[in-house]
């Protein structure tokens, strides 16, 4: 197929970010794949150069300056203000720029648990951009058709400028089946041969307080004897999450563990009896995929998007429900055939998603854009 003739501006500024650093690491890779790869003007800081790819590098200009601030605003270059093209990987659009946007939405977590924000100015903040991508954007990506069905009822998007474009998982995902590594890795963390898994920071509609308060009760009660180690990679995550477990009487079984990267986030899903997603809200969710390529059965929440993204490969319950999560959790500890089903079906739902498959929709999008008359 034909490359398109000019270069698509991409923001990288947030490529180690936990979330969409997945997204465009993911995305960038999927598009080295494609033989009409368009060539992309990146915008970030220095230290990032080196992690674009070669390939699809036209030009690298620098602009470090920190997400939703004044300052990205007023120093976004003015020599790009007025390109054809520039994908803004999350609802925070450079307002200056005068090209034609295609703006990534992964949820609209700021606006539904706004009380979160810090401030009401960062309210305000999330309000007043949510409103400019609606009016602005020439075209919306995001992740799910869930999703994509909440942007067009709360923004007021025409649905023909709303794409869905699923994502997918690292390529380097794959499990661990050295006994002796996973042994060294637990015995590192001071992990025991089973216990469960929770991935993810510490926000409000990640639903921990109910994850943790229901296996107290199964802990107390002599029904469960597995621990659970939460991973997240923030300090101030660990520091709260540590509390919580106190307050719960769970300090004991809950490990908090601190992972060095991708390897050992992968030790952590190989090892695992199961991946605990109890989210009340997600735009798409890379913990339960991750599980499932490594070979761990997934117990979820029921609520949308998790059955559009894991299919029939989960256990799903109410997150609001504790006699639902446990009564899934137990089912599936107590049943071995169940647990290598799960297994089985993981695998083969994690199939359904390639980073290729979201470059080349995303290109199609680059190219929809781009033949739009004025």
């Amino acid at each position: 197929m034909e490359q398109i003739s000019t270069s698509i501006i991409l923001d990288v500024r947030m490529m180690r970010h936990s979330g969409i650093g997945v997204y465009l690491k993911g995305l960038l890779g999927g598009m080295c794949r494609l033989v009409d790869a368009p060539r992309f003007v990146f915008i970030g800081p220095a230290r990032f150069r080196h992690e674009v790819p070669e390939r699809l590098c036209e030009l690298y200009v620098l602009l470090d300056t920190p997400i939703y601030s004044l300052r990205e605003q007023i120093l976004f270059p003015e020599s790009l203000r007025f390109a054809p093209i520039l994908h803004a990987p999350h609802y925070n659009i450079p307002l200056r720029f005068r090209g034609r946007l295609v703006v990534t939405i992964h949820d609209m977590n700021h606006l539904v648990f706004a009380k979160s924000l810090p401030t009401p100015l960062h309210r305000l903040y999330a309000r007043f951009m949510f409103g400019e991508v609606a009016a602005r954007a020439a075209h919306v990506i995001t992740v799910t058709d869930y999703m994509r069905h909440e942007i067009i009822e709360r923004l007021k998007v025409a649905p023909e400028r709303v794409s869905t474009i699923h994502l997918s998982v690292s390529d380097n995902i794959k499990p661990v089946t050295d006994a002796a590594v996973l042994s060294e890795f637990r015995k590192k963390h001071k992990l025991p041969e089973q216990y469960l898994l929770a991935v993810g920071i510490y926000k409000p509609h990640k639903n921990y307080d109910f994850l943790i308060k229901t296996l107290s009760g199964l802990w107390r009660s002599g029904r469960l004897d597995m621990p659970l180690a939460i991973a997240t990679p923030r300090v101030k995550d660990r520091v709260m999450l540590n509390a919580l477990a106190a307050g719960y009487g769970a300090k004991e079984e809950v490990c908090l563990i601190d992972y060095a990267g991708l390897d050992e986030l992968i030790c952590l899903y190989s090892g695992a009896e199961a991946l605990l997603f109890p989210s009340l809200y997600e735009g798409f969710g890379f913990p339960p995929l991750e599980a499932m390529k490594c070979g761990t059965p997934v117990v979820a929440s029921n609520l949308p998007p998790m059955p559009e993204v894991l299919g029939d490969a989960a256990l799903f319950f109410n997150p609001a429900s504790a006699e639902e999560f446990s009564e899934a959790l137990l089912r599936l500890i107590g049943d071995s055939a169940l647990h290598t089903t799960l297994i089985d079906k993981g695998r083969q739902n994690v199939l359904r998603f390639s980073w290729e498959k979201t470059a080349q929709a995303t290109l199609n999008v680059y190219k929809k854009v781009l033949e739009q008359e004025e």
